[in-house]
């Protein structure tokens, strides 16, 4: 199992899972249920111990590789605000080497002053307009 797009601590956070430790990265069920250990309390009651009972585990094999695959279908859905943010290719990207992603925040304040400064007001042809729709035409939803 790939853990790239996704961590296995990630996974296991999203399902409520705390307390927990690996031997080594699961690419099963096998696997899983002998890396993984839970923290239970210690029998003496002061401290924990790590179990690796697998009816204490709070989790399945099963409830991990649906979680994952939610999570990765929620990141793939989810490229164009990383496109957005990150840049690609673009207008705005080729005008001024950075991707196709929207400027600085500043840079973007700056623009809206200009443009308030010169004009008076803000318009769908001015460069605030301009720049964030590029952005958005290079990344669509």
């Amino acid at each position: 199992m790939n853990y790239d797009t996704i961590p296995f601590h990630e996974i296991l956070f999203q399902l409520g899972i705390t307390g927990w430790t690996l031997k080594k990265l699961p690419n099963n069920e096998e696997e899983f249920l002998a890396y993984f250990e839970i923290a239970i309390p210690h029998s003496d009651g002061v401290g924990i111990q790590y179990s690796n009972d697998s009816s204490k585990f709070g989790v399945t094999w099963d409830q991990i590789v649906a979680k994952k695959e939610e999570l990765e279908t929620a990141y793939t859905n989810n490229k164009y605000q990383r496109d957005r943010l990150n840049g690609i290719s673009g207008s705005f990207g080729i005008l001024h080497g950075t991707g196709s992603k929207y400027p600085e925040v500043g840079e973007q304040l700056d623009m809206l002053f200009h443009e308030l400064e010169t004009t008076g007001s803000l318009s769908i042809s001015g460069s605030w307009f301009n720049t964030i729709k590029a952005v958005k035409d290079a990344n669509p939803k």
